[in-house]
């Protein structure tokens, strides 16, 4: 489950949207545009039982490598990756 897709040839990170964009994000013409940085296959922006924000492959992509993550490695990620961005580091994930 990454926090990261590609709009537009630029970074688009879960984890630094509000729950107002994320939901603009879900309901805009853009969504079609989201691309899975693992396989460039279309990416599908979701929302997890935890309530954290990630994206997901639109369709099953048998070609991509990209393995499962648990809700645990999800919440973890997005923790780590807020904490790293509020101390003023520069955050990529699934770089």
């Amino acid at each position: 489950m990454p926090l990261r897709a590609i709009l537009n040839k630029t970074d688009l990170f879960a984890f630094e949207q509000t729950p107002e964009s994320w939901e603009e994000l879900k309901s805009s013409q853009q969504r079609a545009e989201l691309v899975m940085p693992c396989c460039g296959g279309r990416a599908v922006a979701k929302t997890s039982r935890l309530g954290n924000f990630f994206f997901s492959h639109y369709r099953r992509n048998p070609e991509c490598q990209a393995k499962p993550e648990s809700k645990e490695h999800l919440f973890l990620k997005d923790v780590i990756a807020k904490a790293s961005k509020a101390n003023g580091w520069d955050v990529i994930t699934e770089y």
